[in-house]
């Protein structure tokens, strides 16, 4: 009766040992690189936006795709906890987005470009040592020319700045305690608004931008 008394308590006890080394082994590994602190940096890269573009009052629409090339600066701060990242970014682009199709009087050719592109938004990641996965979202804003222009070249066209929102995901790899590169996905809604061209346009930008940037962080 002692032996298997014995024999029960030492299973116990092996037992609760394999449990406590697997909790143990499902806890994550901290980061060993420290991402926290602030940053500043440059990228580029290429857009792609969809524009609903109709004329008013009545459905004459000139929908249009169109692309193009960006570049700017983003500056931001980031807390880390564990393998937890968390912060602020904000960044501007000087852009070319630029397209166009045929009016619906087909003696026009109806377009648009984006000239500016920006955002203020949060961004939540895991980190991985040197390399950090995250989501990003909040502001976005853009400045948006629409217009027609006529077979005799003359354009009718009316710029706006339009606020909105956009979203993305990036991965952002760190090569020393300072410099740090990253390639970032972002959508832009920015709404619809009316324009003033030969006639009254109402038009809704959506545009998908691809980047690579380069940061130092101090």
């Amino acid at each position: 009766m002692k032996s298997i008394l014995l024999a029960a308590t030492m299973l116990a006890g092996l037992a609760t040992g394999a449990v406590a080394a697997d909790a143990v082994a499902e806890v994550p590994v901290a980061s060993t690189y420290n991402w926290s602190g602030a940053y500043v940096g440059v990228h580029a890269g290429g857009g792609w936006d969809h524009v609903d573009f109709d004329f008013l009052p009545a459905p004459n629409p000139a929908n249009h795709n169109g692309s193009g090339a960006l570049g700017g600066l983003q500056v931001g701060y980031n807390f880390q906890t564990d393998n937890i990242v968390y912060g602020v970014e904000a960044d501007i682009s000087a852009a070319d987005i630029n397209g166009s199709t045929e009016c619906p009087n087909p003696t026009f050719t109806c377009g648009s470009k984006v000239s500016m592109l920006g955002s203020v938004r949060g961004r939540l990641g895991l980190a991985m040592n040197d390399l950090l996965i995250y989501g990003t979202g909040g502001l976005g804003y853009g400045t948006i020319d629409i217009y027609d222009r006529n077979s005799g070249g003359t354009t009718f066209d009316t710029k706006k700045t339009r606020a909105g929102w956009t979203v993305g995901l990036g991965a952002e790899y760190a090569f020393d305690q300072h410099w740090t590169a990253k390639a970032e996905y972002k959508y832009f809604d920015l709404g619809s608004d009316d324009y003033l061209t030969d006639s009254l346009v109402r038009a809704k930008t959506q545009i998908h931008t691809a980047v690579v940037g380069l940061n130092y962080k101090f």
